[in-house]
């Protein structure tokens, strides 16, 4: 659905992105983790074409490019962020008469659905909404045309606990379709955990790690002293001083490290190399 070939965009302090290489194929959902200013947005920016790379190549579904099929790929993508991209000075409604015009398929019915759902006003101006009344805006729009990717960059981030859970179990159902695809960053963990079946981990504008979500859970050993082994990569040093390791494919930590962990020393500057 997805393939990103040694992208490349650099800013100051090693933040953006360095050679990074990325696929997402149908049925997946790719978590993308990472500490503020390793990448992610950059990643985004650069998808949607509102960011110029230095080098790379992006592909979408197949053979189609950004530049020269732009309207083929907006048609088939959503997207959703936190920091909304809807004008403030127009009202939802004036929104979704856009995404209707623009893109090649639009279900209205859906989109009655998802308005009771979200329990959105269409006449309302955008400047007038809440933070997490933007988000659920933004849903509504992207899912308008029943799109086969969905990028999503922190799009939970402002919403309360119960339009959280409702918004979470929308994407479960979109992630049950086996044509469909999710690029998802998040910083929870709970989210990681009931969508993803993927996790790629940025530090410092390069993919540290990317691994299926089981193999990370079942592969990462936490102990209270350093090892000798050559096999095993060290991944950092976490709370009273206990080490974290990433074990060979073949091998299953006894001693498993939650998420929550895991993500916590994988944050942290000491963490080791990129390992696959």
């Amino acid at each position: 659905m997805l393939e990103i070939k040694n992208l490349k965009r650099l800013y100051a302090a090693n933040q953006g992105l360095n050679q990074v290489s990325l696929k997402i194929n149908p049925s997946e959902v790719v978590a993308l983790l990472g500490a503020n200013g390793a990448g992610k947005s950059t990643l985004f920016k650069i998808l949607l074409g509102w960011e110029t790379p230095e080098a790379g190549e992006i592909v979408w579904f197949g053979s189609q490019t950004m530049h020269s099929q732009r309207k083929a790929i907006l048609d088939r993508t959503g997207f959703i962020a936190s920091e909304s991209w809807l004008e403030q000075s127009m009202t939802l409604k004036d929104h979704l008469n856009l995404a209707g015009s623009s893109y090649t398929y639009y279900d209205q019915n859906l989109v009655d659905e998802l308005l009771a759902r979200f329990k959105l006003d269409l006449n309302r101006k955008v400047l007038t909404f809440s933070r997490g009344e933007k988000i659920r805006a933004q849903f509504v729009i992207a899912f308008s045309h029943h799109p086969q990717l969905l990028l999503l960059d922190e799009a939970t981030s402002g919403l309360d606990a119960a339009a959280r859970q409702d918004v979470l179990s929308l994407l479960s159902e979109h992630s049950g379709n086996e044509n469909h695809g999710i690029l998802l960053a998040t910083h929870h963990s709970d989210e990681v955990l009931r969508l993803a079946s993927r996790v790629v981990f940025l530090r410092k504008s390069k993919i540290l790690l990317d691994l299926p979500l089981n193999d990370l859970l079942n592969r990462v050993l936490v102990c209270e002293e350093k090892l000798s082994s050559d096999t095993h990569t060290l991944l950092g040093i976490g709370m009273q001083n206990h080490y974290y390791y990433l074990l060979p494919s073949d091998q299953e930590a006894k001693n498993k490290a939650t998420l929550d962990e895991i993500l916590a020393v994988l944050c942290k500057e000491n963490t080791g190399d990129a390992h696959e």
